[in-house]
Formats: C-alpha cells, sequence, structure tokens
C-alpha cells in the first residue's frame, strides 16, 4: 500500500511536469456515428485519480448513483477484494458520453473531498479539446457520440507475463473486445436488440447464474445484459456460467454481429 502511495505521488509529480496525460497513448476509431476513443494507461495511478468514478459512479452496484470520494471507494474496494486495490484487479473501463455527462453534473455541486478532482477536469477538459463535449458552468452538453475505452496497460502486462497464466491468450486483446463489446452495445440499436434476445433465450436457471456471477462481481443490476454480451464475445475462459454448447446460436449471432463491426478496431 506504502508504495502505491509512493510511486502515485511520483507520477502525479511527473504529470504535473509533462502534462497529465502527456504518457497516455490515444486511439482513435469509429463505429458507425460514433467516436471510439482508445486510452492506454502506461501506469495506474493515472487512470485511477482520472476516470474511476466516472466509470463506477455508473457500473458499482454499491456506490451507482451516489456521491463518493476516490478514497473512500478505493478502501471499499479493497475490503471487497482481499486487500487487491483497484488497479491491481481493472484491466479496463468502458465510459459511454452519458458517464461523464452524469458524472459532472452530479459531482459539479458538490463540495470537499467529493467535488470534481483535477484529473477528472483535465480529461473532460481533453474531450472538450477534441470536440466532443463543451462544459457551460455545472452542465456538460454532448456534441457528439462517443465512448471511450480504457485499457489499464500495466496490469495487462503483467498478466501477460505472469507464470501463473493458465492459458494462451493475448490479454491486451481480450479486454479490448470485451469493452469493445460494450461501446457497441451503447451505439447499435442491432447489436443491443441481437444480447438482449440472446440473453432471453437463457432460461431462468442460468439467467439466475449469471445474475449471481455479475453479483460477485460487483455490478449494478442496470448493466447485467451488458456484461454478459461482453463475457460471452471476449474469446478468455472467464468462468461466466453459461453453457456454450447449449447456446451455441445465440452466442454465435453475437460475435459474428462483433466481428464484421470491429474488425478495423480489434
Amino acid at each position: 500500500m506504502l508504495a502505491f502511495f509512493i510511486q502515485m505521488w511520483y507520477n502525479i509529480c511527473m504529470m504535473k511536469r509533462k502534462g497529465y496525460f502527456d504518457r497516455v497513448r490515444f486511439e482513435e476509431r469509429q463505429i458507425g456515428d460514433a467516436e471510439i476513443i482508445i486510452a492506454k494507461f502506461p501506469n495506474p495511478s493515472m487512470f485511477v485519480l482520472s476516470l474511476l468514478r466516472v466509470s463506477e459512479f455508473k457500473e458499482c452496484v454499491v456506490h451507482s448513483g451516489k456521491v463518493f470520494s476516490n478514497t473512500r471507494y478505493r478502501k471499499w474496494f479493497r475490503s471487497e477484494h482481499n486487500g487487491y486495490d483497484y488497479e491491481d484487479f481493472v484491466l479496463g473501463l468502458n465510459l459511454p458520453d452519458t458517464n461523464f455527462k452524469n458524472f459532472y453534473e452530479t459531482f459539479s455541486n458538490v463540495s470537499g473531498r467529493n467535488k470534481i478532482n483535477r484529473f477528472e477536469k483535465a480529461f473532460i477538459n481533453l474531450l472538450q479539446e477534441k470536440g466532443l463535449v463543451k462544459v457551460e458552468g455545472k452542465k456538460l452538453n454532448i456534441l457528439k457520440k462517443f465512448y471511450v475505452i480504457v485499457l489499464n496497460e500495466y496490469l495487462i502486462d503483467s498478466n501477460e507475463m505472469s507464470e501463473e497464466k493458465e492459458v494462451d491468450v493475448d490479454v491486451e486483446e481480450a479486454t479490448l473486445r470485451h469493452e469493445l463489446s460494450h461501446a457497441l452495445y451503447y451505439v447499435s440499436d442491432e447489436y443491443r436488440k441481437i444480447v438482449n434476445e440472446s440473453w432471453e433465450s437463457l432460461d431462468d436457471e442460468t439467467r439466475k447464474q449469471v445474475r449471481e456471477f455479475m453479483t460477485d462481481k460487483l455490478y449494478a443490476e442496470s448493466v447485467v445484459i451488458d456484461e454478459f454480451g461482453a463475457y460471452c464475445v471476449e474469446a478468455f475462459d472467464n468462468q461466466i456460467p453459461v453453457d456454450r454448447n447449449k447456446y451455441l446460436n445465440a452466442i454465435s449471432r453475437m460475435e459474428e454481429y462483433f466481428r464484421k463491426n470491429t474488425d478495423s478496431v480489434v
């Protein structure tokens, strides 16, 4: 824990000197009418400081829709993950444009330790420079549909090099596929329809088991179906309790549409 805060302080000092996101590799893609921004963070403290709350204000089963500080959330996360930090557990984030709007317009109205920090402001300013949003006081207007995908490259690289890795899989590709599924679910009515129909094709017991799986991973109920689609197409043995042979047709429909619409990205 002490080592993380020492590293975080060092990173903050370096970011002040170089600019907060100078070391982040940004790639921009287009899916339909939406701009997809892939942000590859080389060290964990940058994305924890700038985007953790933007994500968990929507996704977290406990904190969704609530005002909370970064420190409070990370303390809670460690208590739920046997002492592991957020940045040691989360490979990627998926952030639709509405996440930024809802986060900004809620946290702009609070003070003290819960207020928007300078790193969160800096990332929103970056989106404004790209012409995607416009900040007007305590309002954030979305000028163009967009979706931000974050890759925690530090953890991805650690997983790739781990001697305990049981399967030969490209962790970065699997993570990107997972997060792209979320992006596609958000921007494509057709893909969302296919995923929803695939979910409905599951029997009651399987849906119950998937919900329990998502609850164990601390996902809010509102994102369960979206996560179901992402886990099914990510091409990684992620233990989601769905019999792929029994539901081959449903999963194949999702995979085929995903492949056709993301080949230029993955």
